[in-house]
């Protein structure tokens, strides 16, 4: 493997390879990727702060190339990808998990979708770019990224964030490969991107608004790299990925490089899990168990008796820290399993909507989590954390479920396209920026988005 150079590998892929290249089925996931990341959009000016940082980007003014959703402005093109994807960021909602290479292998922990539709959009927005660049952009985006990341041996435990430096991977070749870069440009354009790879996973275990941060630095980075190398910047790297000081030998202790050669150029992967909750995947085992062990009906502290949640080790240390009562940030509670399955059990769901400071600081939900308890006493098989809901009510009764795979993993529990566009529609209702009818020709634009000319229409429909 020393003897091959990734970098020229990647390059000579990305630039070769046509719309003629790809199979329905990953055109099909494209879209209902596309789907779920527009209804993510459109709930993040909803979050916290996401006002003020949308109001210093439209202050630095410039060319007016690309929308930011819901807030019917434009701005330069690398600044809309940088803020569409703290949009999309806010509510930990957006698709997820880095599809395993081999069918024997487990997911790798990922927010791809986060950085390369909100680069690849942009983008393609300032273009005129059509329905079918948009998808080839975004698929090789993908691609990439979720190779380079199942090659990394990365954890959520690690101190870099993968969303900070592989992402860089998918936002530099979307943008590059919508712009029309040669060889020698995409191969400088990876240098330009992985000299910008940055950020800390001790925003996630502090809760941390600065979470949303290394997602949206890449989506900027991956385009203004691909626009830099557009005017001749260099020369690059000899091979930015695996060479000396590259990407895998910076930022990964135990990688594994070659495994980006899997499949190439037959098999095309992308984040494997659209979320049926805003919160981390982590703890999706967790509430799907505890809406399991609810069947349906919802309690209050009086009466309940005791709830035990039961979970791996890894998971407790990394969203089982402990919820303190009074917290009201969004992203405070997507990131504490108590927090979430306190609401699963008073509320009967999990939605943006009761992640709002009203519900997050409700007394009822206080006094129902004085009453849960985490253990971190399951093992952990593979990939797979399990979660197990015990709750014991006043009168004696015991409620109890275990989940082994939470919802939404594209393999083993694939949501339907029903329950996508009801996540969708959910969304942009709650959003309350976007009109039922645009919402409607959202959809069907993008399910027939091969025959779109203009991306432009599409982001017009969020505008």
């Amino acid at each position: 493997m020393s003897d091959v150079n990734l970098t020229d590998v990647f390059v000579d892929y990305v630039c070769d390879t046509k719309w003629e290249d790809l199979d329905d089925v990953t055109i099909d996931r494209v879209k209902c990727r596309l789907i779920d990341s527009f209804g993510v959009l459109a709930i993040g000016h909803t979050s916290p702060d996401t006002d003020a940082t949308v109001a210093l980007l439209q202050k630095a003014g410039g060319a007016e190339e690309s929308t930011i959703a819901t807030y019917g402005s434009k701005i330069p093109m690398a600044q809309a990808a940088f803020a569409n994807s703290i949009l999309m960021r806010s509510y930990d909602f957006e698709c997820i998990d880095a599809e395993a290479l081999n069918d024997d292998e487990g997911n790798t922990a990922a927010h791809i979708s986060g950085t390369t539709v909100p680069a690849a959009l942009a983008v393609a927005e300032a273009l005129h770019a059509s329905g079918k660049d948009l998808m080839l952009a975004l698929i090789l985006g993908d691609d990439v990224t979720t190779r380079a990341l199942c090659s990394t041996g990365f954890s959520v435990h690690d101190c870099f964030d993968g969303n900070g430096t592989a992402n860089i991977l998918g936002s530099t070749v979307a943008a590059g490969k919508l712009l029309g870069l040669d060889k020698e440009e995409m191969k400088g354009a990876f240098s330009l991107g992985i000299n910008q790879m940055s950020g800390t996973m001790q925003n996630v275990f502090e809760k941390k608004i600065t979470f949303k941060v290394p997602i949206a630095l890449s989506a900027r980075a991956g385009v203004f790299a691909a626009q830099l190398a557009t005017c001749g910047f260099g020369p690059c790297l000899n091979d930015s990925m695996n060479g000396p000081r590259g990407m895998f030998q910076m930022f990964y202790s135990n990688p594994t490089p070659e495994k980006m050669l899997t499949n190439l150029g037959t098999r095309f992967y992308a984040d494997a899990v659209i979320k049926p909750w805003p919160a981390c995947r982590a703890t999706h085992a967790s509430i799907d168990a505890t809406l399991q062990a609810c069947a349906g009906k919802t309690f209050t502290a009086d009466e309940i008796e005791a709830v035990e949640l039961h979970v791996a080790p890894g998971i407790k240390s990394f969203v089982g820290q402990g919820f303190v009562f009074g917290m009201d940030k969004s992203y405070q509670g997507a990131f504490s399993i108590d927090f979430l399955c306190a609401t699963a059990i008073l509320r009967g769901n999990v939605t943006p909507l009761y992640e709002q400071p009203e519900y997050m600081t409700d007394p009822a939900i206080g006094a129902i989590l004085e009453k849960l308890t985490i253990f971190d006493d399951l093992p952990k098989a593979g990939d797979v954390s399990p979660a197990e809901c015990v709750i014991k009510l006043a009168d004696g009764t015991e409620l109890k479920a275990r989940v082994d795979m939470a919802l939404g993993d594209y393999k083993q529990t694939r949501l339907s396209r029903d329950e996508v566009l009801a996540k969708y529609y959910a969304n942009i209702e709650f959003s309350g920026k976007v009109s039922k009818e645009n919402a409607d020709k959202i959809v069907e634009v993008i399910d027939h988005l091969e025959d779109l000319e203009d991306i432009a229409d599409l982001m017009a429909l969020i505008a």
